[in-house]
């Protein structure tokens, strides 16, 4: 039997939503490059797992007690490996017909690639989440759409393994010309798990423990129902891009920082693009939510926003390497009233909700980093840690994967075929309700963003033309 390698995770890693970060890169390919590419995939993919071993394994709950293995608490999880999976791991390619896959590329091109078009079985290697009860999964999967004039590259992520940063770190591997194949042994593996958990476990216990300002940890904090607005229940989503001017995003910015100067402690609070942004979704999608305003029996109810903040940038820089692969992100919440967030987008009022988002993502310090990795260490299960948008409700998730390579150096996955043309979240079902800020740089001037809602708040949302005078187009 081969040996197995085991990487633990950190306590950040155990408390994130148990599902796959899912990309898809779009580029448009000729017939008689498709071999060229495929095989230029296959290589690329055999020279990441030499580099990132733990890609090739998969992830299982820690044994239970009767195992011989205690954990501190209940829902741990851990990442094994053996060098003959790093020998075996392969990309899946598959070949659509229009049975299968009824859309050409240069049909969906035309339409700016929607996103509702890749929620579709046939695209994914993967389930959008394990089981609950499954004993294990893979950490990883690539999967080579060959389409009528182009190919559709999916990559599949657990995100107990690592998170959006990580991703962008496999898709410059991939696209890399100069990393070379470095040669495995069952001694390397040892080495990089044992690596790999020793820089995990300094998102861990015992440091979490350490200077908790429990003041500063529950800051912002309130008492929220889960409650699905004014909808009908309806669960299933629909996706849409919106693309907002970025031209008109900057002046609005300016304004906002020209006109309000603003201090968070001794800090000056500073309105960037992505707050900007972030207002303007927060403010429409409660509006789009709530069209009659907030319940008559509680006109003062209170929603959250969540935006998931990297916290690489915001430890001390011998907590861990550049290189860091794993997971190095806390959630940010900020609250508002219905009342306010429904009230036009005026400079006064975008500014006030602005400044809200720029103030919660200023509030993840080193401090509330530890105290949050002592909340998650406090549980009885790690698994109840996680925030989850799969289900519709008033709170909001903003996500931003914008900083994700999108240039043929950095994202081109080595097939040839220069930059993508497009990346998208994509998926087997339309789940995962909230914004997603993708890469900027694919289409000059405009800054898009995947929305996922629910038919009518989307139906609601599109019909804003508070909203949409800064939006150029949806697709």
């Amino acid at each position: 039997m081969a040996k197995q390698h085991i990487y633990r995770l950190s306590s950040i890693d155990q408390s994130l939503v148990r599902c796959y970060i899912r990309y898809c890169l779009c580029f448009p390919c000729t017939a008689t490059n498709v071999d060229t590419a495929i095989a230029s995939l296959h290589n690329a993919v055999e020279r990441l797992t030499t580099h990132l071993p733990i890609l090739a394994g998969t992830i299982r709950p820690v044994p239970d007690p009767d195992s011989g293995s205690i954990p501190a608490q209940k829902g741990h999880l851990h990442a094994q490996v053996s060098l003959q999976d790093t020998s075996d791991f392969r990309a899946t390619v598959r070949k659509l017909d229009q049975d299968e896959f009824r859309h050409t590329y240069s049909h969906l091109a035309q339409s700016r690639m929607p996103p509702a078009h890749l929620f579709n079985a046939a695209l994914t290697p993967l389930p959008d989440a394990p089981d609950n009860d499954a004993t294990s999964a893979p950490i990883f999967a690539a999967q080579l759409n060959v389409i009528d004039g182009g190919l559709l590259v999916g990559l599949y992520l657990h995100h107990s393994i690592a998170d959006i940063h990580g991703l962008g770190q496999i898709i410059q591997l991939l696209s890399s010309s100069t990393t070379a194949t470095r040669t495995l042994s069952d001694e390397t593996l040892r080495t990089d798990a044992k690596i790999q958990s020793t820089l995990r476990a300094r998102l861990s216990g015992t440091w979490g423990a350490n200077k908790i300002n429990r003041t500063e940890h529950n800051s912002g904090a309130a008492t929220l129902r889960q409650e699905p607005s004014q909808l009908t229940g309806q669960e299933r989503g629909v996706c849409h891009i919106l693309a907002f001017h970025l031209v008109t995003l900057e002046r609005t910015k300016e304004a906002l920082n020209a006109c309000f100067h603003d201090f968070h402690g001794d800090q000056l609070v500073h309105i960037s693009a992505f707050d900007c942004l972030a207002a303007i979704l927060w403010k429409a999608i409660t509006r789009a939510s709530w069209p009659r305003g907030p319940p008559e029996n509680e006109p003062g109810r209170v929603v959250r926003l969540t935006i998931p903040v990297g916290t690489r940038s915001r430890l001390p820089s011998s907590t861990l390497p550049r290189d860091y692969f794993g997971n190095a992100v806390l959630h940010a919440e900020s609250y508002a009233r219905i009342a306010e967030l429904r009230t036009p987008c005026d400079l006064v009022a975008l500014a006030h909700t602005a400044r809200l988002v720029r103030v919660a993502v200023q509030r993840i310090t080193e401090g509330v980093i530890q105290a949050k990795i002592a909340a998650i260490n406090s549980l009885e299960d790690v698994s109840e840690a996680a925030v989850s948008n799969r289900r519709f409700d008033a709170n909001l998730v903003i996500t931003s994967w914008a900083d994700l390579p999108s240039t043929e150096e950095g994202a081109g996955l080595g097939l040839g075929l220069g930059a993508p043309a497009w990346g998208r979240k994509m998926g087997r079902a339309n789940e995962g309700f909230g914004c997603i800020f993708l890469p900027l740089g694919r289409e000059e001037g405009v800054w898009e963003v995947q929305v996922t809602l629910t038919e009518e708040v989307m139906e609601r949302l599109v019909a804003n033309g508070g909203l949409m005078r800064f939006v150029r187009w949806v697709a």
